[in-house]
């Protein structure tokens, strides 16, 4: 299964990738807008474990993703990945009790936080 990473900062992309990587197996993929995300998970849904979504991007913020999601029924959970909160938004106020795994991450977060999200949904390497 996938981590699906969306967010329009590229540097916030690559740190993400690297302590992804450096503690799961899971392919990446990304994406930089909601729009965009929305592209990639009307073909890769059924195959992504978790996405990692900013709130605030250009072409579509994570409102558009989680969405998506829920009108999908969830194929994989949402973790808002932002500086924003889900208390912030509407739409937001049922996050955790529409998907058992979704959660929320404050920007800037710290990595035990990222993985502590990240374990409830897939399994880290081996040591």
């Amino acid at each position: 299964m996938k981590i699906f990473i969306v967010d329009d900062e590229i540097e916030i992309l690559e740190i993400l990738k690297l302590f992804i990587k450096g503690r799961y197996d899971n392919e990446i993929i990304e994406a930089q807008s909601g729009n965009e995300a929305i592209k990639i998970l009307e073909e890769q849904a059924d195959q992504v474990a978790v996405a990692l979504v900013d709130w605030r991007m250009k072409d579509g913020n994570g409102g558009v993703v989680y969405q998506w999601l829920k009108d999908k029924g969830f194929p994989c959970p949402y973790i808002m990945a932002s500086t924003d909160v889900p208390d912030d938004y509407d739409e937001l106020s049922t996050l955790i009790e529409d998907h058992p795994l979704n959660g929320n991450l404050k920007k800037p977060f710290k990595k035990a936080l990222l993985f502590e999200c990240l374990d409830k949904v897939i399994k880290p390497k081996d040591p």
